[in-house]
């Protein structure tokens, strides 16, 4: 349904396809005919609308799935399905570092730690801290990658910990702090 939905509407020239950093896209040909189409749905077509997106980006793209992540994040946010959001956030934010967008990284990864919340799974909380982590050193956000650094390895098991020891000396070593960088690394 959805296949015929795209090709009706690139044949009508109201959506053209085109790629952005390597990212297939689907674009509205003008913004007033998608402001309006948007504002016209209730919120309930709204939310079944993104769920409809989502669910054929996870098919059409299945062969890249980590490049369109951070779309599916933001469609299965806007559907209200925040167990895929959440798988999703947690690897947009490592996609969005790594294109050197460490904002939108943050953004993304803080809201995977929220909705995997204190009392969720231990690895999903680590991997997400530990990416927050890295995400602030790009900033070159010491403190605040070092206190994330700190909460992934009070997650850790003992053979998931050096991890966090690494992440932790990079932290002091780009703060031209050798002697903490190797006081970490010897307490590891």
């Amino acid at each position: 349904r959805i296949g015929y939905l795209w090709t009706d509407l690139e044949r009508d020239r109201f959506v053209r396809a085109q790629e952005r950093e390597g990212e297939p896209q689907h674009l509205l040909t003008s913004s007033q005919v998608r402001t309006h189409l948007y504002e016209d749905l209730s919120e309930k077509d709204r939310t079944r609308r993104h769920l409809a997106v989502a669910r054929a980006l996870e098919s059409i793209h299945s062969d890249r799935i980590e490049a369109i992540s951070p779309e599916l994040a933001k469609q299965f946010s806007r559907a209200g399905q925040e167990r895929k959001e959440k798988t999703y956030s947690l690897i947009a934010g490592r996609v969005l570092r790594s294109r050197g967008a460490p904002s939108e990284a943050r953004q993304v990864l803080e809201r995977a730690l929220e909705l995997v919340g204190p009392k969720g799974k231990r690895n999903e909380r680590r991997e997400a801290l530990l990416e927050l982590g890295r995400t602030f050193l790009s900033e070159r956000r010491l403190e605040k990658a070092r206190s994330k650094f700190e909460e992934a390895r009070r997650e850790s098991k003992d053979t998931e910990i050096p991890e966090c020891i690494e992440g932790l000396a990079r932290s002091y070593l780009l703060g031209r702090r050798l002697e903490k960088a190797l006081q970490t690394i010897d307490s590891g």
